[in-house]
């Protein structure tokens, strides 16, 4: 009898085991479904809040604008979908707001403060760094960020990986200022960005777009090709700086195979020129005046004195 009830019991457990999973699974599956429903509800109502506040603006309604735009700003923080609006279009709304009502320059100023007090206290996040940079970027102080680099780089190795994350973000600033010392940290994250942009211009230009009409889509080519040439010169550029010549000619070429015109091989020349790498801008210009017709010779040379002259 106890032998039955056993085989009983144990008959019951095999088949509750499964079901008990196949419940949890679809509870589950139905939870993280209303998480994403929710999420896409709240998405939804701030972008309606956002589109709201500039008719507060166009009535005059300069406080209440103000009110729903930080409210915006703040609740969108953890929402990716509205990452790009945030930090950028909601931001140079309120700048553009402070214009015409004053309060609204020193809530982004408020923000950017805060921000920073966070980063310097350890608390701090990727995106803490990104809103930073934004801020600044919004408000004409990119000297700040600039600064909070600095203070990062002698805060010791626990704040490595956010002075990483905060080099990555300015890249274009610090290639500008010529501070390679800063872009060398990161060279294997330009030259990831050089692979990307160069597989997606491809893959672009070969599958085009579902949903795009051929100017759209050759509109996207343009981009990406443009971001591989800003990226790629970049990446060349502190590859040269930290000697480390192979990569440096890797990018060469590929960009070269993207845009083999006299305008390139010049930007390749001037980008080892700012740089101090004389003697490899020579090769280039040899590879120039070898692979070149005797017409697209000219129009580099023409595209050389030009750039000499500046």
């Amino acid at each position: 009898m106890r032998m039955h009830l056993l085989r009983w019991w144990l008959a019951c457990a095999i088949v509750a085991v499964p079901a008990a999973c196949i419940l949890s699974s679809a509870r589950l599956a139905y939870a993280q479904d209303a998480l994403v429903g929710d999420l896409d509800k709240t998405a939804v109502l701030l972008e309606r809040k956002y589109h709201a506040s500039k008719r507060m603006i166009a009535c005059r309604r300069y406080q209440t604008a103000l009110c729903t735009l930080l409210s915006v700003y703040r609740n969108s923080r953890h929402l990716a979908c509205l990452s790009g609006l945030r930090l950028s279009f909601l931001l140079r709304d309120i700048r553009c707001l402070g214009e015409k009502y004053p309060p609204a320059l020193d809530a982004l100023q408020d923000l950017r403060d805060e921000g920073e007090q966070s980063i310097l206290a350890g608390m701090v996040d990727d995106t803490t760094l990104k809103e930073v940079v934004a801020l600044n970027d919004v408000l004409d102080t990119v000297r700040r960020s600039l600064d909070l680099l600095d203070k990062l780089r002698f805060m010791g190795a626990r704040f490595d990986p956010h002075r990483r994350t905060l080099t990555r973000l300015m890249t274009d600033t610090l290639r500008t200022l010529g501070r390679y010392d800063e872009l060398s940290s990161i060279v294997e994250t330009l030259v990831l960005r050089v692979a990307t942009d160069s597989f997606l211009s491809e893959f672009i230009r070969v599958q085009p777009i579902q949903g795009l009409s051929k100017t759209q889509n050759d509109a996207v080519v343009r981009y990406h090709h443009r971001s591989l040439v800003s990226d790629g010169l970049m990446a060349y550029e502190t590859l040269l700086f930290t000697r480390k010549l192979p990569p440096a000619v890797e990018i060469e070429e590929r960009l070269l195979n993207l845009d083999r015109t006299p305008r390139m091989y010049a930007l390749l020349v001037q980008s080892a020129l700012v740089v101090k790498a004389a003697i490899h801008a020579q090769v280039v210009i040899r590879k120039a005046n070898h692979r070149l017709s005797p017409q697209d010779r000219r129009l580099f040379q023409t595209y050389m004195a030009h750039r000499h002259g500046r």
